[in-house]
């Protein structure tokens, strides 16, 4: 049975986002998670008993174009926990706590070559929509 729950603290679920950010150096690493968590980030995790299986991450975001959006920064499911609707469950309470939040919207961006994750996206109704445009800056990754 998966169990989903927002984190507090989230060391538990660190494991886990470093399979998705793995490119990121660890100083790096946990001082983008500290910035971001200081500007609304918050975590959701996916427990298989008192296992972690996959990660959500967001921030409520406001713009003109869309209005108050749930922002999904990071959302990854483990080898263990692909296939069993880890990633379904995660989105699934992630649309619900938008529902709850009044969100306009619930968006992400998802590189060019992940296939595989274009297509689970599609299947929970979600649409491509946009390029995303990307300037590294001061070294930036």
């Amino acid at each position: 049975m998966i169990r989903i729950e927002t984190l507090e603290d989230p060391t538990p679920a660190l494991p886990v986002l470093r399979e998705l950010r793995g490119t990121i150096g660890e100083k790096t690493f946990q001082t983008r998670l500290q910035a971001a968590q200081k500007a609304g980030y918050q975590m959701m995790a996916a427990f298989q008993a008192e296992d972690v299986v996959g990660v959500l991450g967001y921030r409520i975001v406001h713009d003109i174009c869309w209005g108050q959006t749930f922002f999904i920064d990071d959302l990854v499911v483990t080898a263990l926990g692909r296939g069993h609707g880890v990633g379904g469950a995660l989105l699934g309470h992630a649309t619900q706590t938008a529902h709850q939040l009044e969100c306009d919207h619930i968006r992400l961006c998802s590189g060019l070559t992940r296939v595989d994750a274009h297509r689970f996206y599609e299947a929970h109704g979600m649409t491509g929509f946009s390029k995303q445009f990307v300037l590294a800056l001061n070294g930036g990754q």
